[in-house]
């Protein structure tokens, strides 16, 4: 995921919970930092995205 968001494949990210991008907060903080310097946000959603990622 982290090198499809360098290549610039995807403008945000929708997740059913932050657990699922990474259990460790450290590195859910480093990840996060990292998508946002790219401009692709995160979004967590209970229902059935439209369009994105789903993770």
């Amino acid at each position: 995921m982290l090198e499809s968001a360098t290549e610039g494949k995807f403008d945000y990210i929708i997740t059913k919970s932050a657990k699922r991008v990474s259990k460790n907060l450290v590195e859910l903080l480093q990840i996060m930092r990292y998508l946002k310097e790219r401009s692709i946000s995160v979004k967590e959603s209970r229902g059935q995205p439209k369009s994105g990622i789903l993770i």
